[in-house]
């Protein structure tokens, strides 16, 4: 089922032009933002945050980095909870701290590609 549903992703985007993908993008932005219930304070909502944290993982990693849009700061924004979620309840600290870099790179911080800027 997950391979059907990524090649029929990229079937998709291989079809729409750059404005199509933008807004399917966003689309799909704002419905993980809505989905995504997450909090640490409150344990029953860590079983469904479990069953979305692949599919919130896979929409930000389109998200162009550099932008203060607010698909950006949305995309940021779950990324850096997709971390948080990692980290405390799965105990998985390196796809943590991947989806922390992710997070700083969507808005043009300091995540991987500008790591030699820090330097």
């Amino acid at each position: 089922q997950g391979s059907i549903h990524r090649l029929l992703g990229e079937a998709i985007r291989a079809v729409q032009g750059k404005e199509e993908c933008q807004r399917s993008l966003n689309i799909c932005v704002r419905t993980m933002l809505h989905l995504w219930t997450f909090s640490t304070s409150n344990v029953e909502t860590w079983a469904e945050s479990e069953k979305l944290l692949e599919h919130v993982k896979s929409v930000v990693q389109h998200v162009s980095g550099g932008g203060h849009t607010s698909m950006s700061l949305q995309a940021s924004r779950l990324s850096k909870e997709a971390a948080v979620f990692s980290a405390m309840v799965l105990n998985r600290f390196e796809e943590a701290h991947a989806s922390l870099e992710l997070s700083l790179e969507i808005l043009g911080g300091y995540g991987k590609k500008n790591k030699k800027k820090r330097s």
